[in-house]
């Protein structure tokens, strides 16, 4: 919901849209507790029982707005890929 927010207002551009979406898809990569993806994908396709799954915090509503912030925030100095670079 966070991502929609962010990329509906007229004024965002398509380049700040992509390294935003960058940006995201790089965090969802790190492991727990900086992100569940991997621990759902290991839920899904790996045991094939989405209900093992072990989400860090267990509830949605206990997910604090600064752990979401950081799934937007510019990619720290030295990271792998680095961020995102349009011409």
């Amino acid at each position: 919901m966070e991502a929609v927010a962010r990329h509906a207002p007229d004024d965002v551009t398509i380049t700040e849209a992509l390294v935003t979406e960058y940006r995201m898809s790089q965090r969802f990569m790190q492991g727990q507790p900086d992100s569940d993806f991997r621990e759902g994908i290991r839920a899904v396709l790996v045991d094939k029982d989405p209900s093992s799954a072990v989400w860090m915090p267990a509830a949605l509503e206990d997910v604090s707005e600064d752990a979401v912030a950081a799934f937007f925030a510019p990619l720290e100095d030295g990271h792998v890929r680095g961020e995102l670079q349009i011409e």
